[in-house]
């Protein structure tokens, strides 16, 4: 074999090495990236939603009262007379991430009052307390003689309800009338009349 025939030769001999060579490589990069595919981990995604502030209030029933012919007769000494009572409700179910503190004045809107503008605004009056909850609130009372059929009155203001984080609280009132029975005062002209209807009501205030 000269020497032309050997180059030939080692040339034929250096360019198949060179194919085997690029073939395993593409072959063992293959092999590689469908390994990696095929292991490739799956992860669930889930999200979900915390719970929210839940308010809600229960007026109770209406306030309203009949008067006999002996409660407005004049006598030697004022009579208070208390209405059944009503149970109003302030109910809070807090949300899960966090404690929540809300707050609300308690009214009584006015639909009949037969003491508007007769001059004895003291002679009936509306009063509420607190029987059971948290946060210790005060109430009052307001005079109704001075309040027109068809306004509002407050009668406790900032009430606070507070439940931890999941918690769940429960504000509970007794409200009641008193009509007081004057004993220098004629008061018939009351008779035969609705004395006074009423309604208590919740609303929501900012805490202060």
């Amino acid at each position: 074999m000269n020497e032309n025939e050997k180059s030939q030769s080692g040339l034929i001999i250096a360019i198949i090495t060179i194919a085997v060579l690029v073939i395993g490589v593409i072959g063992a990069t293959y092999a590689y990236f469908q390994a990696t595919v095929a292991n490739n981990a799956i992860v669930n995604v889930v999200i979900k939603s915390n719970t929210m502030d839940s308010l809600s209030f229960t007026s109770g029933a209406n306030l309203s009262f009949t008067l006999t012919q002996a409660n407005m007769a004049k006598g030697t000494s004022d009579i208070t007379l208390t209405s059944t009572a009503t149970t109003p409700k302030a109910k809070l179910i807090g949300r899960n991430d966090a404690a929540s503190d809300y707050c609300y004045d308690i009214l009584v809107d006015i639909t009949t009052n037969a003491l508007y503008g007769e001059g004895q605004g003291s002679d009936m009056r509306v009063a509420c307390s607190q029987t059971s909850g948290n946060s210790n609130n005060t109430c009052g009372s307001v005079t109704m003689g001075t309040k027109a059929p068809g306004s509002s009155a407050t009668v406790c203001s900032q009430q606070k309800l507070h439940t931890a984080a999941g918690g769940t609280q429960e504000n509970v009132y007794s409200c009641t009338v008193q009509f007081i029975n004057r004993s220098s005062v004629d008061q018939t002209y009351l008779a035969n009349k609705t004395v006074f209807d009423g309604k208590i009501r919740f609303q929501r205030v900012t805490c202060s």
